[in-house]
């Protein structure tokens, strides 16, 4: 895992990997693509790629794992963050298996560095065509107005992504600033 310009997209991304299979330099969005096996959601029946599993182990695609209301309870437990120590999603994990919530993990997993045009030390996000890291901050101000194509996490289709932190497209973050609008509580 370094970081590298993807042979598929032809991106320079954070993290590309070799695939032992073809010997190509990969970034996560294209491996998923080409890679991932698709399996069958057991809630709504569509191949999707998916990793995701409910409690009991069934395989669930991501527009059903998202889904509001009570399937969001059945699909995302929330665990005691180990950063933060509240009762959130459960994000990811750190090494030593405990729970990070969607919260935490930015600041948490992150790596640290100084930003090659702002010259603070942040968080990086990305890293431009050299290598230089490139924090959140300057990135939206410099690349901003480029449109970054990726896989959408919620419709799992190649669109133009509106927001690379949760790597949504346009299209699906409406539809959930609608669904979080119209949701009481």
């Amino acid at each position: 895992m370094t970081a590298g310009t993807c042979d598929v997209c032809k991106n320079f991304r954070a993290e590309v990997h070799r695939n032992r299979k073809t010997g190509r330099e990969v970034c996560r969005s294209c491996h998923r693509k080409l890679f991932q096996p698709k399996h069958e959601c057991f809630a709504c029946g569509k191949k999707a790629i998916s990793s995701l599993r409910t409690e009991d182990g069934k395989t669930v695609c991501v527009t059903c794992y998202n889904h509001p209301g009570t399937k969001k309870e059945v699909f995302r437990p929330t665990a005691i963050c180990s950063v933060c120590g509240q009762e959130r999603t459960a994000e990811a994990h750190d090494a030593n298996g405990m729970p990070i919530c969607v919260t935490c993990y930015p600041k948490t997993l992150r790596p640290k560095a100084i930003c090659s045009q702002c010259q603070t030390e942040a968080h990086v996000v990305n890293y431009s065509a050299d290598g230089k890291a490139i924090c959140q901050r300057c990135y939206w101000k410099t690349y901003k107005r480029k449109i970054h194509v990726a896989i959408c996490s919620v419709c799992e289709q190649e669109k133009p992504i509106m927001s690379l932190s949760r790597m949504i497209c346009a299209n699906c973050h409406l539809q959930s600033k609608k669904r979080s609008q119209t949701t009481p509580g």
